[in-house]
């Protein structure tokens, strides 16, 4: 009987110590899990994380691009537009185009001890001048010179004094140049700075929302 209940004894440690030792191994085993699922899941986050700020930053630079993008088309089409408008009033009201052409010409004989005119003008109002040349030679009382222009431009007119010393741009592209920075102000007011950070704001508390999300979706263990 005593070796009978001895050998039972050992039994129950045996089977205690192999419970134990069965419970560390699940014990260590489960830490291990963890661990390595916490640097899985670190890592992804961390990769994630990379890749976000990678397109968030190609966003900002794809951004950029397309409103310069969309700012330069816009100007180029205004410019074009009132190019074309301007052209089609001229057609329109030649007459009225005429007398701005001559009261600015008035505008030039009023400088004293001019000589050697020479005026430029585009074919068709070379054309008009020459066909009605008694209206600009009144206006400065003396000989003056046409000359048909070897490029082309809207209207208005180039002259030239005293033999090349003094020289005036009255033509309409040139004007439009001039003006052209009242214009590239007025486009650029739409795509400001302010209005551009606006947008990269929205983006980035997108991005940022994406971050907060795969956190969430990867709960810690």
């Amino acid at each position: 009987m005593y070796l009978i209940e001895k050998a039972e004894e050992e039994i129950k440690e045996l089977n205690q110590k192999a419970l134990i030792q069965k419970a560390n191994i699940r014990k260590n085993y489960t830490k291990r899990i963890a661990s390595i699922t916490t640097r899985m899941r670190t890592h992804f986050i961390e990769a994630y994380n990379q890749f976000i700020n990678n397109s968030l930053s190609s966003a900002f630079l794809d951004l950029r691009e397309n409103l310069l993008t969309a700012k330069s088309n816009i100007l180029d089409d205004l410019k074009s537009q009132i190019r074309i408008r301007i052209k089609k009033n001229i057609e329109k009201s030649y007459n009225s185009y005429l007398r701005y052409l001559l009261n600015n010409l008035k505008k030039i004989a009023s400088i004293k001890g001019s000589k050697n005119i020479v005026i430029i003008l585009n074919e068709k109002d070379y054309n008009h001048f020459i066909s009605n040349y008694s209206k600009v030679q009144s206006i400065f009382n003396q000989e003056i010179i046409l000359e048909k222009s070897t490029e082309e431009f809207i209207g208005g007119f180039k002259i030239i004094l005293n033999e090349g010393e003094i020289a005036y741009d009255y033509t309409i592209d040139t004007l439009l140049l001039k003006n052209s920075l009242i214009i590239e102000n007025q486009v650029s007011s739409i795509f400001s700075d302010t209005e551009i950070k606006g947008f990269e704001r929205q983006l980035e508390d997108y991005f940022n929302n994406k971050k907060q999300e795969i956190e969430a979706y990867l709960p810690e263990l």
